[in-house]
């Protein structure tokens, strides 16, 4: 998905709005095999049900927090909302690719979007936390923090990677409380974060919070992406 930015900065193109996309996500699409294919942020019906006939899959990214009366709460000062606009799209694309059945591939803010449509229910920063959590992110943006999660062996992530517990980057403050409907949780930080979720008797949907777009040199993240972009390419 894409990034709604304004900008009071008075030259070109910077005072512009625009929709923009890490690289590191079409780029993970394209060595999977796969064809990216960027999303513009719409208010439409008709353009995001126009979207997913042109599609095979659907990839819901990382971005600022999801504005909180989606899971009806105050929003918290510690919040970063993304532009309104990505927030409507993101929560109508994803009911429009629940029903029809698309693959769907849930990165950080995509895997609370997933669990807000279902009305589950988010931590707003990790200082919310009744337990004592594990850092699970950097402001500085370094990339080094890392910590590993526990998978559960009835799941489609355990069937995807292949093992109890795995080592993932970090970087969110918040996170999933209560699981939205039909969700179930698939990997689990030692601190109890919820890090996984997927949707049971669906036909193909991962929703992680971490990064596996950054970690590509890691081989959960190549199986993930594998997987995801071997389903999208099924008629």
């Amino acid at each position: 998905m894409s990034q709604t930015l304004p900008s009071a900065v008075k030259r070109w193109p910077s005072r512009y709005e625009f929709d923009w996309c890490n690289k590191a996500y079409h780029y993970a699409i394209e060595k999977a095999g796969g064809v990216p294919f960027g999303l513009f942020n719409s208010a439409g019906n008709r353009i995001i049900a126009g979207y997913l006939e042109m599609i095979d899959g659907v990839l819901f990214t990382g971005g600022a927090d999801l504005r909180s009366r989606y899971y009806r709460q105050s929003q918290h000062p510690t919040t970063s909302p993304a532009g309104p606009e990505r927030d409507y799209f993101e929560i109508e694309l994803i009911g429009a690719a629940i029903k029809a059945k698309k693959p769907i591939f849930c990165i950080c803010r995509g895997h609370q979007v997933l669990n807000t449509y279902l009305e589950g229910t988010l931590y707003q920063d990790l200082s919310l936390f009744p337990a004592v959590p594990l850092v699970h992110s950097d402001y500085n943006q370094t990339g080094k923090v890392f910590h590993e999660v526990n998978l559960v062996k009835d799941s489609l992530l355990y069937e995807i990677i292949g093992k109890n517990k795995i080592t993932v980057n970090s970087s969110h403050h918040q996170f999933v409380k209560d699981l939205g409907r039909g969700l179930m949780a698939t990997a689990v930080a030692p601190d109890g974060v919820i890090e996984g979720i997927e949707m049971a008797g669906f036909p193909f949907l991962i929703s992680v919070q971490w990064h596996p777009e950054r970690i590509w040199n890691l081989p959960h993240s190549r199986k993930l992406f594998k997987a995801f972009i071997a389903q999208s390419a099924k008629k």
